[in-house]
C-alpha cells in the first residue's frame, strides 16, 4: 500500500457530510456549518509541498480519478509513483495536514435533541436526533440561504437511508419507518408526510442495491426486497434511476448465508457495502454477495475475492462497524480505523472517532472517509 494521507479541520463537531463540493459539519448544538472543497484544495496548494496536494487530489479530493485509464496509464510511469510516495510521506506511511480554513456558518435553527445521523439526498437535509426526524433543505449553488427546519417524525431516529426517491428511518423498537420523497419544492415545508412502518424493530438500515438490509441486533439484518418503477430525470441529473414504491415483508436471510460458507455457524453481519455483506465467522472476515434472481429469489454466494488471511489482521482490534467505501470497507474499531479491500488489509487510523463517514454514493468521493473526533474533522484517503 503506498499509504494514507489525512486533512484536518480543528473546531467542536459532531457530525459531518461532503456534497456537491462542499464539506457540511454540525455543531454538538446542532448548528449546521458549510466550508466549500475548492477552499481546502487552494489552501492545500497554496501551503503543502506538490507532492502532498498531488497525493490528497487522487486520494481525497478526487477519488474517482483512482479508477480511470488515465490513472492506470500514469502508474507505469516511475516518476509518478515516486512522486505520490513522496506526498504520502517519504519516510512513513502516511501524512497529514491541518488546514486553517473556517467553515461559515448557514442561519436556520439548530437540530433540536442529540444529533444521531443526517443524511443529503436531492439537496434535501434529512436529520435523525434524540428528538425525531427532521427536513431541510440545502442549495449548492446558495450555500448560505437559510431554510426552515421541518418536523417529520417525533420518535427517535438513529439511522437513516436515501436514494431511489425514498427515504428509510430506523426508529428502534418502533420499528423501520419508510416514505417517498417528494420532488415538489413547491411550499414543502407545508407538505404533509405519510410513514409506513416496513419492519417491527430496527437500529440500523442499508440500501443493498434497491432493497434494504435491516439491522435489528440480531446476528444477521432482514432482507425487504423493493417494488421499483422506472424513474424520471429530474434538475440537472445525469441519469434518471429507478424508484422504490414498496417494500415486501422481511425476509430472515441468516440460514442462507451461513449455508453458503463453511463454518458460519457463529457468524455475524458488520455491514455491507451495496449488496456485499461483511461477515467475522469467527475469526477471520468474509464477503458475501446478496442478490435477487429473475425468479425473485434471493442468493448469497462468498465473494472469494477478499482474502480470509486479510480478514485477520483486520480483527486484530474488536470491530464495532463497517462502513462501505469504493475499494472495499473500512472498519471502525476500538483501536482505530482500518481499511479491508481484496488486496489486503490497512490501518487507517490508530485513533477512535465519534463519528465515520463515507459516501459511496457520491461520484468524487467514493473512498473518501470522513472521521469526527471530540475537537476536530478529518478527511481520510488512501492509494493501494
Amino acid at each position: 500500500m503506498a499509504g494514507t494521507i489525512r486533512i484536518r479541520v480543528p473546531g467542536q463537531w459532531a457530525d459531518g457530510w461532503l456534497y456537491k463540493e462542499h464539506l457540511i459539519l454540525w455543531t454538538p448544538g446542532g448548528e449546521m456549518y458549510i466550508l466549500p472543497m475548492t477552499k481546502l484544495v487552494q489552501f492545500v496548494r497554496q501551503h503543502a509541498s506538490a507532492e502532498f496536494a498531488l497525493a490528497c487530489d487522487y486520494a481525497i479530493f478526487r477519488t474517482d480519478w483512482k479508477g480511470s485509464e488515465q490513472f492506470r496509464r500514469l502508474s507505469t510511469v516511475a516518476e509518478f509513483t515516486k512522486t505520490l510516495h513522496f506526498g504520502f510521506g517519504a519516510v512513513g506511511p502516511s501524512a497529514m495536514m491541518t488546514v486553517k480554513c473556517e467553515p461559515t456558518p448557514v442561519p436556520g435553527d439548530p437540530v433540536p435533541g442529540s444529533l444521531l445521523d443526517a443524511s443529503l439526498y436531492a439537496n434535501r437535509v434529512y436529520l435523525g436526533s434524540t428528538d425525531g426526524l427532521f427536513e431541510t433543505r440545502f442549495d449548492p449553488d446558495k450555500p448560505k440561504y437559510s431554510h426552515p427546519l421541518i418536523r417529520r417524525l417525533d420518535c427517535e431516529i438513529s439511522a437513516l437511508s436515501t436514494k431511489y426517491s425514498v427515504i428509510n428511518a430506523s426508529a428502534g423498537e418502533l420499528g423501520l419507518r419508510f416514505a417517498p420523497v417528494s420532488f415538489d419544492d413547491t411550499n414543502w415545508w407545508r407538505q404533509d408526510w405519510s410513514f409506513v412502518t416496513t419492519a417491527e424493530c430496527s437500529f440500523d438500515n442499508s440500501f443493498a442495491s434497491f432493497h434494504v438490509l435491516n439491522y435489528t441486533g440480531e446476528p444477521f439484518p432482514a432482507f425487504l426486497k423493493a417494488e421499483t418503477k422506472p424513474g424520471r430525470r429530474r434538475g440537472r441529473a445525469e441519469f434518471s434511476e429507478s424508484e422504490v414504491v414498496g417494500y415486501r415483508p422481511t425476509v430472515e436471510i441468516g440460514d442462507l448465508i451461513t449455508s453458503s460458507i463453511t463454518g458460519a455457524e457463529r457468524a455475524e453481519a458488520l455491514g455491507n457495502a451495496g449488496n456485499r455483506l461483511l461477515l467475522r465467522c469467527p475469526d477471520v472476515l468474509r464477503v458475501v454477495s446478496i442478490s435477487v434472481n429473475r425468479d425473485g429469489d434471493i442468493a448469497a454466494r462468498i465473494d472469494r475475492r477478499y482474502s480470509s488471511s486479510a480478514g485477520q489482521d483486520a480483527l486484530s482490534s474488536p470491530v464495532l462497524k463497517a462502513h462501505a467505501v469504493g475499494a472495499g470497507f473500512v472498519l471502525e474499531t476500538v483501536g482505530g480505523m482500518r481499511l479491508f479491500t481484496p488486496r489486503g488489509s490497512y490501518q487507517l487510523s490508530s485513533e477512535r472517532s465519534v463519528r465515520v463517514r463515507t459516501f459511496v454514493n457520491a461520484r468524487r468521493h467514493q473512498d473518501t472517509v470522513l472521521a469526527v473526533n471530540n475537537e476536530e474533522v478529518s478527511l481520510y484517503g488512501f492509494l493501494e
